[in-house]
């Protein structure tokens, strides 16, 4: 697991969504790394991986943190960043949004 941290986003208009982001992670199956160098490549590329976020984010207004698109879609662009892991699973740990 790796919390990413806070994140407030201005969702147009009014409102804005603030929370906090964790994913789980694994060595992607091609890679001949140790588990330790999943973990070492989430902590060297979190700036990338959160410019990921807050553009998945800004792209869905009306966003909930039960949705399996946004999930997904999350994912899609965290591994698209990633050669030595592979996230698995998003958690939102706080999700509040503000109108």
């Amino acid at each position: 697991m790796a919390n990413l941290g806070d994140f407030t986003f201005n969702s147009g208009g009014k409102t804005k969504i603030v929370a906090n982001i964790s994913l789980k992670f694994k060595n992607s199956k091609d890679s001949f790394f140790s588990s330790g160098s999943a973990k070492e490549e989430i902590q060297k590329r979190g700036v990338i991986l959160r410019n990921a976020i807050i553009d998945t984010m800004m792209d869905n207004h009306g966003v909930k943190t039960n949705s399996d698109k946004i999930k997904n879609e999350l994912l899609h662009n965290i591994n698209s960043q990633l050669s030595q892991a592979t996230a698995t699973d998003i958690y939102f740990n706080q999700f509040i949004v503000q109108h």
